[in-house]
């Protein structure tokens, strides 16, 4: 009565009950939820449903409808299509006759895979299909290890990618593979998807990504069913070789607007113009054995910093050891927040704190050149000294500070933070302490106020 069954299904059930010795127990079997795309689906089979027979015989446990399902299921990895099933569900009532098509549950299972700069993809799993209650056919590709794809995240399902004006669908594994194909090694792409982490439930997110094929070549998977079962490669792609021209944001000729921002001229040091952001970036699994902190567990290992140009003929920047720890890498710099260009480091000091990169393109127009930043005199600053301090805050925004530093002895300073010049001293701020523009920024240099525009600058 509970189910709104009738007196003539109420007593075809008892029977059923009976027959199968279920006495003085009595049930019925009830659809909980429909899987979006399926054939229940498409019967119009709706949850709450009370399933009364199948093939004519009368189901009144998991039993008899096993039983019916595994004779018309077809043969593992056959390709064939089940047989079809009649299903008679009762709803407040009223019957409601079905036939529906048993389909091969392995098809289900993502065996499949794709291989892309150490990231992998494979098709959504019947069971996450059920969990987040979407089709698992055409639904986009779930991201097993994102590797490169840090910015998507592991659980994210790919609906589509796009390059230079070009969008391409990837519902299944073989659209993704096809898409993937078309995008040049070290450039970027915009990718969609689906966010079903935890406070993601399935809503729509872009990131960008950049591909890296030259460890990793895009590789797609195929699972051959056999004793025992074995995965061939159903298509490798021969890596690109890079191509310095192909950058998202190129380094074009600029106009003199990028010198001000929102719109307005800057004030303060035309040294600002020397600086640049730098950002390092590397497989975790290509990070030397202490550089990476311990319980790291990100697939991409990144590291941010200041750059300061010293010579515009030869494309050169200084930056610390901090940000370019070691020569296995990707190095981006960004001026003014809009023109990002790659770099390759020439030299990492094995001693001193300091990494020598050089852009694979001029640099843009606008910028400035510091032809020497440490000072000559060799100079330590045993008693405090008053400046300027002049840098990029932790969004790559400009920052000019007037402060005081002074030498500070340091023991046994981090791995990732070496010794300045002078072994075992660094430079200490005494005042801006409590400025987090400066204090969580990207860094910058030091200038004393009588030397500003000379020779006398230090690396901070």
């Amino acid at each position: 009565e509970r189910l709104g069954l009738s007196a003539t299904q109420k007593m075809a059930a008892v029977a059923a009950n009976a027959a199968a010795g279920h006495q003085p127990r009595r049930g019925l079997l009830v659809c909980d939820r429909i899987l979006p795309g399926s054939a229940c689906a498409q019967a119009g089979v709706e949850p709450g449903d009370v399933l009364l027979s199948v093939d004519g015989v009368c189901c009144v446990d998991f039993v008899h409808l096993e039983c019916a399902v595994d004779a018309a299921a077809p043969e593992p990895w056959s390709g064939v299509e089940g047989g079809m099933l009649t299903m008679v569900w009762a709803r407040l009532g009223h019957e409601r006759t079905t036939r529906v098509r048993v389909a091969d549950l392995h098809g289900l299972i993502p065996r499949d895979f794709v291989d892309c700069g150490a990231a992998v993809f494979h098709a959504l799993s019947y069971q996450r299909a059920m969990k987040w209650n979407v089709q698992p056919q055409q639904a986009g590709c779930y991201v097993s290890l994102a590797a490169i794809f840090g910015a998507v995240g592991v659980g994210a399902v790919i609906t589509a990618l796009a390059q230079a004006g070009e969008k391409w669908l990837t519902p299944d594994l073989p659209s993704l593979f096809e898409a993937l194909k078309r995008i040049p090694d070290d450039t970027y792409f915009h990718v969609s998807f689906r966010d079903w982490s935890a406070n993601g439930h399935g809503r729509e997110r872009h990131a960008e990504v950049r591909m890296d094929k030259r460890l990793w070549p895009l590789t797609m998977w195929s699972l051959q069913p056999s004793l025992p079962d074995r995965w061939v490669i159903a298509e490798d792609i021969i890596p690109h070789s890079i191509d310095d021209s192909a950058v998202t944001r190129a380094a074009t000729e600029t106009e003199s607007s990028v010198l001000f921002e929102d719109g307005r001229p800057q004030n303060g040091s035309p040294l600002r113009n020397a600086l640049a952001e730098v950002t390092f970036f590397a497989h975790t699994r290509l990070v030397f054995e202490g550089i990476k902190p311990r319980g790291m567990s990100a697939m991409l290992f990144k590291r941010r910093g200041v750059g300061i140009i010293v010579s515009l003929e030869h494309q050169l920047l200084l930056t610390a050891r901090s940000t370019v720890p070691q020569l296995l890498g990707t190095v981006e710099v960004t001026f003014f927040q809009s023109i990002t260009v790659d770099a390759v480091p020439l030299l990492i000091h094995p001693e001193l704190n300091f990494v020598v990169l050089q852009l694979k393109r001029p640099f843009p127009s606008g910028v400035l050149e510091v032809p020497l930043l440490l000072d000559t005199g060799n100079k330590v600053f045993d008693v405090p000294c008053h400046g300027t301090f002049i840098g990029l805050d932790h969004r790559g925004h400009s920052v000019e500070r007037e402060c005081t530093v002074a030498t500070d002895e340091v023991w046994n300073p981090p791995l990732l933070n070496p010794p300045r010049p002078r072994q075992g001293v660094n430079c200490e701020l005494l005042q801006a302490l409590n400025d987090e523009e400066v204090s969580d920024g990207l860094g910058g240099v030091f200038c004393l106020s009588h030397a500003f525009g000379s020779t006398d600058a230090a690396p901070e």
